[in-house]
């Protein structure tokens, strides 16, 4: 049996039917008085001993019974029936005969045009047969299938009632001997889960369960139809848990369900809807007691069950609840395959269900669950755009009469909603409303409120992208109508909603009753709500925005006070979302910074940039270009806060700690978590499964589930604990006495553009200078990048030099003066080394080549080299050069065939044994899996870099074929790369994000020791004059090695520009990132 017991063709496979044969298994009952032969004759000899309504012990209704003899008057006519023959006792029996067989054909049919004449020949068959005759207990058996049939026409509860009745007065009437009873009881049991499902009575399901023990007790152990006995006593049970809660049910549920499944026919189609049900009831023990025993051993069940059965309904409906398990074991561990091998066998059920199968809404309805979960848990797009597309045409042929209907509407909203915020079209959101209205418009009255606060969120997110003043007033007038409802979480998501309401019309119209009264109901939320509760997070951010507009208003620090506490609490909530932690301390600190409170700001800010790290541990994507510019501002903002706080040392920290994480988002080799992987990767794996878990938005609780985080933040801590044990600082910000020693002999100069304040902060000798660049702003920086671009795309060198002398005056000169770096070193004396560290704008000004109008210039005072973190100096610094040799992706090799380009000739004069490979020898992927092995590389190709997309950034850009992006490169561990020299590098002319890197700089933290590149792509003969210069230096007889990378870079880029003083393009953007 599936688990919809009120489907017809599930309802009447107990109906029974009469065979018109003599029970020969056993003692029988005395002769039925109606159908007995005269006394003073024989029977026919070839005449059946009839007992009229004797069930067959079949689980499907057959067909009627062959010819009886006997009988008294004719009861009742079926107007075109059968003509009646032989005597009228003959006739009597072959009309009842007759109705059998018609009653049988509209179970089979569902066509009820003959049921009134079948009814009619029952109970006048009934009516006329005496109290104790043993033919009437079958007769009153029928007359209850026939009044049940009547209900599946009717769907009058009365008719299920008088079926109750006659089935009841089927089981009292039978005679001990009857070998039948048992499945008079059957009947009974069934008829009675029928109207329990209906009514939600609990006490009927009760009463269906006393029956089927009955039943159970009164068939024998060797019995063929104990397995069905079993099934109707399991399936009382389990309607009867549900209905009232009953853990007890549950587990005696359970134990029958594995009775019948054991003593059942492997053969026997009974057997896999066993399994099913089997599989069901261990799956709701699991969501009552989490042990993951039962889930296992669910999925098993459910998987054999529903594999068994040929297709239809019954497979169809398992495989739904075999998706649901896998969904559940998902949430549990986080492991993907089962949630993918969730999504495939929902698509498979959902492209075979037609137009109104009323499987239809609950196939919707789970696999809009289970794709919202991918989408959530890892960051893709990919599956949800898979489901998509037949998903839509199934909910326009979803039938009124589902069940599922409101949820399936439900469901589909969400996946819009999701499209449109992973990319997709507004007028999704336009659907997604539309799909709201239907499912509020079909809901069940206690499903209503729940899908208005569903239909709420639709429209709060187009009003957020469109302020369209309609959608917010319907918003309002819908979340007080959910406000009344009795369930406390949907009224809780109600008064948060209209909360939201109100302070978006404070936002646009500045009316101070509405923000105060959306604060009395985001206040009212959060009291309702327990502690535990994940979403309390973003709820605690909406009241902390409500109360920053109040106290920027009024100016009481209560609001501020308040505002904070809040805000501090949801930061540190360890069951919510990282990234509601992130905006809640965010937003913490920006509260306090404009309070210009500022060791209140960096705490909060702490908070904030300790989180990073846990942004990027479980999705599968790179972080947007909009979510690393955010974080990277959040990491700015926590630095100016702890330098006004009078903390320069924990603004290094901070830097380093953010930065680092930042760049692990889209190159984890070369974070803390790829060098766990690379040691302990199961560890690692299960870091990012809880991640995963954790992470998921919590938010939208119209998917429905129950959520566990407080056992997955337990476990989160527990593993951390011992990942600890292991990798001592993961997850901790390093202290700056294990960063001091960074710079070595020379300096280190960490550029941090703030919207508070912009500083320089040196590292020499152990300590930390803080250098202020007040007319550095995140702002004007940006526009200093946009026009060097520019301007190198266009070989505009007078524009080009405006932006050295910017950069030279408003950033390099006040460092170099600071450190006493004033003039050139004399010949012969060691050049002091400095190493510029940047992010944002800052990342793509050559601050190594910085020039003023007048002529000083970086380039005489220092050696410039770059590094993306500190923690990637410290490692650059340690490593042993690596045995190994070169390798050159030398681009087409139609090309070279023709003529060998400048850059290849230094090449093969410097690197003669090099491996050579070419954009028609070895595709991307290729390279890829080669670059482990080769210390030293050299690319001729194109390469790109994206100031405003820092991840799109391309180590090989080919064109026709698939590049090698930094995302890609990200993934692989670079242990033993050396050396990298990028021949011709192409930058987009954009605005640089707050997040912006070079892609050099990119290269050494995926794990180069030194990168040498270009900010631009820069004139051909003046690249391969700086590239033979270098290489000279570097790898001719008398070479420095890598060693002295930095130096022989230097020395070109100087040569270069005393033979070009006025070309800037061609001698400024030459860089080099390492030791």
């Amino acid at each position: 049996m599936t688990d919809d017991a009120s489907r017809a063709s599930e309802r009447f496979r107990g109906l029974q039917r009469w065979t018109g044969g003599k029970d020969q298994s056993g003692p029988q009952p005395p002769q039925s008085s109606w159908f007995a032969p005269e006394d003073d004759g024989d029977a026919t000899p070839d005449a059946p001993d009839a007992r009229p309504g004797g069930p067959h012990s079949g689980t499907n209704p057959g067909v009627g019974g062959g010819p009886v003899t006997g009988g008294q008057a004719a009861v009742g006519s079926k107007p075109g029936g059968p003509k009646a023959g032989g005597t009228e006792r003959r006739s009597a029996e072959q009309r009842y005969a007759d109705a059998i067989a018609a009653m049988n054909q509209i179970v089979t049919t569902l066509d009820f045009s003959n049921l009134g004449w079948v009814t009619e020949v029952f109970r006048t068959t009934a009516g006329v047969l005496r109290e104790d005759d043993p033919a009437r207990a079958g007769v009153l058996n029928n007359l209850g299938s026939a009044a049940q049939l009547t209900h599946v026409r009717s769907r009058e509860l009365a008719d299920l009632e008088d079926a109750i009745g006659y089935y009841r007065a089927a089981t009292t009437s039978a005679h001990s001997g009857d070998r039948d009873r048992i499945l008079y009881y059957c009947n009974l049991a069934l008829a009675l889960t029928d109207l329990a499902g209906k009514t939600g009575q609990a006490q009927l399901a009760a009463d269906s369960a006393q029956v089927a023990r009955d039943a159970v007790e009164k068939t024998p152990k060797r019995d063929q139809r104990r397995p069905m006995v079993l099934l109707r006593l399991a399936n009382a049970l389990k309607l009867h848990a549900q209905l009232a809660d009953s853990a007890e049910s549950d587990e005696e549920s359970i134990a029958v369900f594995r009775e019948a499944a054991r003593i059942s026919p492997a053969s026997d189609p009974t057997t896999s809807e066993l399994l099913i049900n089997l599989g069901a009831a261990l799956m709701r023990r699991y969501q009552r007691n989490g042990e993951p025993d039962d889930l296992d051993e669910a999925i098993r069940h459910l998987s054999a069950g529903s594999g068994a059965l040929p297709d239809g309904d019954g497979r169809r409906g398992g495989l739904c609840r075999y998706a649901e398990a896998l969904r559940l074991r998902f949430q549990r561990n986080g492991d993907l395959t089962d949630l993918n091998s969730a999504l495939n066998e929902l698509i498979g059920v959902l492209g075979a269900l037609e137009s109104g199968n009323l499987q239809l809404g609950l196939a919707v309805w789970q696999l809009s669950a289970a794709t919202a979960e991918h989408v959530d848990a890892t960051g893709e797009s990919g599956q949800l755009r898979r489901v998509l597309r037949p998903i839509a045409p199934a909910v326009r042929a979803l039938s009124t009469d589902d069940t599922y209907r409101a949820l399936a509407l439900g469901g589909y909203a969400i996946l819009l909603r999701r499209h449109f915020q992973h990319g997709g079209e507004a007028k999704a959101l336009d659907t997604a409303v539309t799909a709201g209205e239907a499912s509020v418009e079909a809901a069940a009255p206690s499903q209503r409120a729940r899908m208005i606060t569903a239909l709420n969120t639709s429209l709060l997110v187009r009003y957020e992208h469109g302020e369209n003043r309609d959608d917010l007033d319907r918003a309002g007038e819908l979340a007080r109508e959910a406000a009344k409802s009795s369930e406390s979480e949907t009224q809780h998501i109600a008064w948060v909603q209209l909360g939201a309401v109100l302070a978006h019309r404070f936002q646009h119209a500045g009316r101070a009753q509405d923000v105060e009264t959306a604060i009395e109901l985001f206040d009212q939320a959060l009291i309702a709500m327990p502690d535990t509760t994940p979403g309390r997070a973003a709820v605690s951010i909406q009241l902390g925005r409500a109360l920053q507009s109040l106290h920027q208003r009024t100016g009481r620090r209560r609001y501020y006070r308040w505002a904070r506490k809040v805000l501090t609490e949801a930061a540190t909530q360890s069951n919510a979302p990282a990234e509601q932690r992130l905006r809640a301390a965010a937003l913490a600190g920006r509260i306090s910074a404009q309070e210009q409170r500022w060791s209140e700001a960096l705490e909060s800010f702490t908070t904030a940039v300790e989180l990073l790290p846990l942004m990027t541990r479980g999705k599968r994507v790179v972080a947007s270009p909009s979510a690393q510019q955010r974080w990277a501002s959040i990491v700015a903002d926590a630095a100016a806060s702890a330098i006004e706080a009078g903390e320069p040392d924990k603004a290094v920290e901070l830097i380093e700690h953010g930065r680092s994480a930042i760049l692990a988002d889209f190159l984890p080799s070369g974070g803390e978590l790829g060098s766990l992987h690379r040691d302990h990767p199961d560890l690692a794996d299960e870091i990012v499964r809880l991640r995963r878990l954790l992470d998921r938005p919590a938010e939208d609780p119209d998917l429905g589930d129950a959520d566990d985080r407080s056992r997955l933040a337990d476990a989160w801590t527990a593993l951390i604990d011992e990942v600890r044990e292991i990798q001592p600082g993961h997850l901790r910000m390093q202290q700056f006495s294990a960063l001091s020693g960074v710079g070595g002999d020379g300096s280190v100069a960490i550029v941090n553009l703030s919207r508070y304040r912009s500083d320089v902060l040196v590292i020499f000798g152990g300590r930390v200078l803080t250098v202020p660049i007040p007319h550095s702003t995140p702002e004007k920086a940006s526009e200093q990048v946009l026009s060097l671009l520019t301007a190198a795309q266009h070989d505009d060198h007078a524009a080009m030099a405006e932006v050295l002398d910017w950069t030279w005056v408003r950033l390099v000169r006040p460092v170099l003066d600071r450190m006493g770096y004033l003039n050139t070193p004399p010949a012969g004396a060691r050049w002091p080394r400095v190493w510029w560290s940047g992010f944002g704008a800052a990342a793509y000004l050559p601050l190594h080549a910085a020039t003023a109008h007048a002529g000083a210039s970086a380039l005489d005072r220092v050696v410039s080299s770059y590094t993306p973190t500190l923690g990637c100096l410290l490692r650059a610094r340690t490593r042993p050069v690596p045995d190994g040799e070169a390798l050159v992706a030398a681009g087409s090799a139609v090309q070279v065939s023709r003529e060998l380009p400048p850059q290849n000739q230094v090449l093969a004069q410097y690197w003669p044994s090099a491996g050579i490979v070419s954009t028609e020898s070895a595709s991307a992927t290729d390279v890829l899996r080669m670059l482990p092995n080769y210390p030293w590389v050299h690319v001729c190709e194109p390469s790109s870099q994206f100031p405003a997309q820092p991840a799109a950034g391309m180590l090989l850009d080919r064109e026709g074929q698939r590049p090698l992006g930094l995302v890609e490169l990200g993934q692989v561990a670079l242990d033993k790369a050396e050396f990298c020299y990028l021949g011709q590098v192409a930058t987009a002319a954009d605005h640089p994000t707050s997040a912006a890197l070079s892609l050099c700089s990119a290269l050494a933290f995926a794990g180069f020791t030194h990168v040498v590149g270009t900010l631009w792509e820069v004139e051909t003969n003046s690249a391969v004059e700086a590239h033979a210069d270098f290489y000279g230096e570097v790898f001719g007889s008398n070479g420095y090695g890598t060693d002295g990378a930095a130096y022989a870079l230097h020395n070109a880029v100087r040569e270069l520009r005393n033979a070009h003083p006025d070309k800037h393009a061609i001698w400024s953007a030459h860089t080099h990132v390492g030791p």
